[in-house]
């Protein structure tokens, strides 16, 4: 007697099976979307927005503040993360070219609470300025 290959319907059934389970085990390592909150904002020099700043956000945990994730400004230097409950502070950098110099912007938020129920965060500002030379 000749055995007989599994048919397609068995062999597409056992892949969606993998593909459900590799989806359920990537969806337990991180919060679901609905437990984060999106938080907006802008980035800002002397009053205007300013691209492409980069806008390292920190989570604050027993042990201290953590990195949590990085994201950059866009247009008009808005920007946008998704954070669960907790509180966090944000640190903003870039360069700017004025003319012949080149000029470095930092600025920090430093407490922003995300509570339980919130879902939503806007109009978070990180105001920058020039950076202050080390002289160490």
């Amino acid at each position: 007697m000749k055995k007989s290959s599994p048919s397609w319907s068995s062999l597409h059934v056992a892949v969606r099976i993998a593909l459900l389970a590799a989806a359920v085990a990537a969806a337990s390592c991180r919060p679901a979307p609905r437990e984060l909150a999106v938080v907006s904002g802008k980035t800002v020099y002397k009053g205007m927005g300013l691209e492409n700043a980069q806008v390292h956000v920190f989570r604050w945990e027993p042990l201290g503040w953590r990195h949590y994730t990085d994201t950059a400004s866009g247009y008009h230097g808005s920007f946008i993360f998704y954070a669960p409950q907790g509180r966090y502070r944000l640190a903003a950098d870039t360069t700017v070219k004025l003319q012949t110099d080149e000029i470095r912007l930092e600025g920090t938020l430093e407490r922003l609470e995300i509570g339980a129920s919130v879902r939503r965060v806007d109009r978070v500002v990180v105001q920058l300025r020039e950076a202050v030379a080390d002289d160490r």
